[in-house]
């Protein structure tokens, strides 16, 4: 698998770099699926979504399409996503997410694109990766030996350190708690934090 799991978005120039080396192409050879479906039921303002999508309408890629699944036929989202290279799923309710990807059939779907596509989680689209989404233990898709919890430092985050830690113990699961900037990749058995800043626990 060939995994981008970042906090906030591609907001810097070494998280782009991690993901044209994912790709091994540059942007104007890559088409791009972009997913909103985890904002649609956040009742906030959205212009966090709308700077993730113009920072991927700049890179020029040589196709971008915004699909949110949920409103479609699998007859109508699924040639979609089968002509990008590139899967990019927004952040917003994680539970909504993992939710919607069940019950469309998208996730059987999604984990034969694994084999193939390049992915890349915003905040929610990366949390799913793991094995437990929240403290309550409600599950995700298990596909990374590890959990992320994104925004450390920011804003639309209040956890603390101990909770984190709590996090990681009661789990027994590695956690990477990663500020907006920062993202882990994941290249068939190797992972590593790139851009920003982060902290692990075990």
């Amino acid at each position: 698998m060939k995994l981008l799991l970042t906090s906030g978005g591609l907001r810097n120039q070494e998280l782009l770099i991690a993901l044209f080396d994912l790709a091994g192409k540059p942007a104007k050879e890559l088409k791009v699926v972009f997913v909103p479906t985890a904002a649609n039921v956040e009742n906030e303002d959205k212009s966090w979504l709308i700077d993730d999508l113009i920072r991927l309408k700049v890179q020029g890629f040589a196709w971008l399409d915004i699909v949110d699944f949920p409103g479609l036929t699998k007859e109508q989202w699924l040639p979609r996503f089968e002509q990008a290279d590139v899967l990019i799923f927004e952040g917003g309710s994680t539970e909504y997410l993992v939710e919607k990807i069940k019950e469309s059939g998208l996730e059987d779907e999604l984990m034969r694109w694994l084999k193939t596509k390049i992915y890349v989680g915003i905040s929610a689209g990366s949390v799913m990766m793991g094995s437990v989404i929240n403290p309550k233990g409600a599950t995700g898709f298990n596909l990374v030996d590890f959990l992320v919890t994104p925004h450390m430092g920011s804003p639309f985050s209040k956890r603390t350190i101990e909770e984190v830690e709590a996090y990681a113990q009661k789990f027994s699961k590695k956690v990477y708690w990663l500020d907006d900037n920062a993202a882990v990749k994941v290249d068939g058995d190797g992972i590593q934090v790139v851009g920003g800043e982060s902290k692990e626990f075990n």
